[in-house]
């Protein structure tokens, strides 16, 4: 009879463990997640200048991450993240192709914010009116 009871108990204890095991996976992933944001400054500046922009949508609950060296959109932005901010004024800017990825991610419920700079910010010494060009591909979206 001992050695039933004890049978019963190793069986029980190794199911009681189990259950805890899947209970604290199942709470730990049903833990909200904080939205993803990216941010591209297709000016290219450095990131402490960008920083009082992304500390704002870190206090609102953004996960901010800052695209520095390759300022454009990738088809698997629309994927990775809940809401884009892009900031206007380098040369070239925004491409066609990343005009249909931020059509793309807007068709599909998320967040697109668009920035442009003043006029006097970027341009300096440069030929171009820079932020022109991203002026025109923002409104094509």
């Amino acid at each position: 009879m001992c050695v039933v009871i004890e049978s019963i108990l190793k069986k029980s204890t190794s199911f009681l463990l189990s259950c805890m095991i899947l209970l604290s996976h199942a709470s730990a992933s049903a833990q909200p997640e904080r939205p993803q944001m990216l941010v591209i400054d297709y000016a290219m500046g450095y990131p402490e200048e960008n920083a009082g922009v992304m500390s704002v949508f870190a206090e609102a609950g953004y996960d901010v991450h800052y695209r520095q060296y390759y300022p454009a959109l990738a088809g698997s932005d629309a994927s990775a993240y809940d809401a884009i901010l892009l900031m206007g004024g380098g040369d070239p800017g925004m491409s066609l192709q990343e005009v249909d990825f931020a059509i793309n991610f807007v068709s599909r419920g998320k967040l697109l914010i668009l920035v442009v700079p003043p006029d006097s910010e970027y341009g300096g010494d440069r030929r171009t009116n820079a932020g022109m060009h991203d002026r025109y591909m923002f409104n094509s979206i």
